[in-house]
């Protein structure tokens, strides 16, 4: 008989927790799918640096799997709560506590294993999405192939049954000693307030803002003066729990600051239907501030991991053009010894267009270096200035089927990377001291130059003329090679042995390839990318999906409240505006400190790792995106919330 009854209930469950079973399948899809991405031979063998995906990917799905353990933990206790009456009765009837714990388990195995089993299908079809685009982004070529791996079966599947088993333990023990008279009655108990008194609330929330205010000073000194920072990880440290302290204290004492203000003036508060909404939002925070603080950082994760994604991309792909220029570049720091073996190499295995060898020269001089970095540009290790003389340049812009550049008498030119470029069109650069003239700033240019790694500079070159190159000491020889056939990670591999057996190590200052260059941040961006896109989605969901349930299950409980206004002329159409409000409360609300936090949190974070390399326009143009993919899917529980709420208040 319980077996049925489980079966029953469960089917049940399925229907009023239909939000909460879609995101906790959608998740488990997810984390399915980018297992079989782990496992997947194909992908690891794109690219040399597709090997760590399977670390890093795993790694990230134990930070998931313990969010979507919240989920279920926090929503299985909530789902007990209501139907607390319901086992209160089977009390009442003389089912012991034991086979109403067993009734209960039973039920949200049932809803656990009919999710997981459908995850699995949804989550190879994610997978071929998610193949598609990484066969897309390193440009090979894609076909719709089943897939199956026994590996990510199995760790999917573990991870579900620890899921699960660990929540139903917990339900388990607390309904093996719950009495009955608790049971009947838990529906109606408010969530228990964290702060047990409201003395003092008005206090604690503005040290919950300084707080706030100092871990993100904290870590914007951290960003903008790493170099001098000695115990940087102990700041770090102290920031983040500044940070995650502030959230959780301004929404449990917020309710105290809207009371002093908001909710002070008669005259604000009692038009329309203001106090309404403002009275079931303050009641819901006086209780739900623990909760609303956790969603609030995940919210907060979801919005900075989906802004790092986009920057990260911009990033690697700006990168990746300004290092990736020639097929085949080699340096060495000793003069003397030539790269004759490169050149052979490739006229052997690859066929050569053109080619240069030449010198880059030690400007010797940190007048422009250290005018770059008060400017905060990313100008990378070197000290000094590199220089490359204007008739190599001219030639290797050549080389490249650039245009043709002049260089004035008495002026310098810059090659360097569009951030760079983008500053120096902003401020007035000064002149430079080469060789015992002083030379005038004339004009930059930003196409892929090879300025990126330390072969034409760390960020720009300097171009002047010869007879000033010639006073200069040489920094290193190189050699731009263009072939005729696409170079490979292989050939970087050959190349750099090859010079090792001619030369010493010290001996060889770089050597690379176009397709190694291409592939290394191809790895990059993709692991690092999809790594926060995973990390984003799921928790964004995680979120909306407790604040959507939680919507509902108000929506049943106070429906009386409706009910009231209704026989005070509150109409069906009024009724229905009066609740979308009220969704749209409760929705922003979390919003209030994540938004504006996670933009900040975005810009510091990109400064720091990506080194400043992002321009303001492509920051703000990446964050717009975020916030438009965030908000879509906060949209769609949004809706489905609201208009689920609209048909059982005003039906």
């Amino acid at each position: 008989m319980l077996s049925r009854l489980a079966v029953r209930n469960a089917k049940r469950s399925a229907r009023d927790y239909l939000i909460y079973l879609v995101t906790v399948t959608f998740s488990l899809s997810m984390v399915y799918a980018f297992n079989l991405i782990v496992f997947s031979s194909e992908i690891r063998n794109l690219s040399y640096g597709m090997s760590a995906m399977t670390g890093i990917i795993i790694f990230i799905s134990l930070i998931i799997v313990l969010v979507i353990g919240w989920l279920i933990c926090y929503m299985t206790r909530f789902i007990l709560e209501k139907r607390s009456r319901e086992f209160g009765t089977y009390l009442l009837l003389g089912i012991p506590n034991r086979d109403v714990a067993s009734l209960f388990v039973r039920e949200n195995l049932l809803m656990g294993a009919a999710a997981l089993m459908i995850s699995l299908l949804v989550g190879s079809f994610l997978y071929q999405i998610l193949d598609m685009i990484i066969m897309r982004i390193f440009q090979a070529s894609y076909q719709i192939q089943f897939q199956f791996s026994a590996k990510a079966l199995a760790l999917t599947a573990g991870y579900g049954a620890a899921i699960y088993l660990f929540a139903m333990a917990r339900v388990r023990r607390q309904l093996s000693k719950i009495k009955i008279c608790d049971l009947l009655y838990m529906e109606k108990k408010n969530e228990a307030s964290a702060l047990k008194t409201g003395k003092g609330h008005w206090t604690l929330f503005l040290a919950a803002v300084a707080a706030c205010a100092a871990g993100g000073g904290i870590l914007w000194y951290l960003c903008h003066h790493s170099e001098e920072v000695h115990n940087g990880g102990v700041l770090l440290l102290l920031s983040v729990v500044l940070l995650i302290g502030s959230i959780y204290g301004i929404y449990m004492t917020v309710t105290s600051f809207l009371s002093k203000t908001v909710l002070a003036g008669n005259s604000f508060k009692y038009k329309k239907h203001r106090l309404f909404l403002l009275r079931n939002m303050t009641a819901r925070m006086r209780t739900m501030g623990v909760t609303i603080g956790t969603l609030a950082l995940l919210l907060t994760l979801t919005l900075t991991a989906t802004s790092m994604g986009l920057l990260f991309e911009r990033f690697f792909s700006e990168k990746r053009e300004s290092t990736m220029s020639f097929d085949i570049t080699a340096s060495t720091a000793r003069p003397s010894e030539d790269l004759s073996p490169v050149s052979a190499y490739a006229e052997e295995k690859l066929g050569i267009q053109s080619q240069l060898a030449y010198p880059l020269y030690d400007g010797g001089n940190k007048t422009l270096t250290d005018w770059f970095r008060e400017q905060d540009s990313p100008v990378g290790w070197m000290e000094f200035a590199p220089v490359l003389a204007y008739s190599d340049y001219k030639e290797l812009r050549q080389m490249l089927g650039y245009r043709e550049t002049e260089l004035k008498e008495g002026r310098y030119l810059i090659q360097c990377t569009p951030r760079i470029r983008e500053i120096a069109e902003q401020e007035k650069i000064p002149d430079i001291r080469f060789g015992g003239e002083t030379l005038t700033f004339q004009e930059s240019r930003s196409e892929p130059f090879g300025v990126g790694d330390g072969f034409n500079g760390t960020g720009y070159v300097v171009i002047v003329p010869d007879n000033i190159a010639a006073k200069l000491p040489v920094y290193h020889m190189s050699l731009a090679v263009q072939t005729e056939k696409e170079t490979t990670p292989e050939d970087a591999v050959n190349l750099v042995n090859l010079l090792y057996e001619t030369y010493s190590y010290e001996g060889i200052d770089t050597c690379n390839t176009k397709g190694s260059i291409r592939d290394t941040y191809l790895s990059v961006f993709t692991i690092l990318a999809f790594s926060l896109y995973y990390v984003g989605l799921i928790f964004v969901c995680a979120a909306a999906a407790v604040l959507a349930v939680h919507q509902l299950s108000e929506a049943v409980k106070y429906q009386f409240r409706y009910e009231i206004l209704s026989k005070l002329g509150v109409g069906n159409r009024e009724g229905k505006k009066l609740v979308f409000q009220q969704q749209l409360l409760f929705f922003g609300v979390p919003l209030m400190i994540p938004v504006p936090l996670s933009i900040f949190l975005s810009r510091q974070l990109s400064y720091w790792m990506l080194m400043n390399e992002i321009s303001d326009k492509t920051f703000l143009h990446s964050q717009g995106i975020s916030l438009g993919l965030f908000g879509l899917v906060y949209l769609i529980y949004f809706v489905t919330s609201w208009r689920a709420c609209s048909r059982l208040a005003f039906s």
